[in-house]
């Protein structure tokens, strides 16, 4: 019998929307928590899409010690802080691309990925 992946959504924007939680709900990964800082997003798309939590900071489905994931669906300059913070917190990730806004911001996401031992992975498509 395989482990439900629970995941947190990070970032309540079309990419997700559109993108990000249809294919994991059709995946059969349980969405846990959705943030967005817009005022009422993360609400608005907990109810569309039945998911129990929501919440307005990143941090917050960070310090959830029950995620196996995160996906991370924000501006582009923000991919890699909240990569590795999630990575630091034991948390696989799934970014959104372009990975990071500069090679060196890359690095740093994938040595933490390497020093977590956990998955990173890019939306490259």
């Amino acid at each position: 019998m395989s482990k439900v992946l629970r995941a947190g959504v990070i970032g309540g924007g079309a990419i997700s929307r559109h993108g990000h939680i249809p294919a994991l709900l059709s995946a059969g990964v349980e969405l846990a928590a959705v943030c967005d800082p817009a005022p009422g997003r993360a609400v608005e798309v907990a109810r569309e899409f039945g998911i129990s939590q929501a919440v307005e900071s990143h941090e917050d489905v960070l310090a959830m010690d029950d995620l196996d994931l995160v996906v991370i669906g924000v501006p582009n300059v923000l991919h890699a802080p909240i990569a590795i913070a999630a990575l630091e917190t034991g948390k696989h990730v799934l970014c959104e691309k372009p990975m990071a806004t500069t090679s060196a911001d890359a690095e740093r996401m994938i040595e933490a990925a390497r020093n977590a031992g956990k998955l990173l992975s890019v939306n490259q498509h």
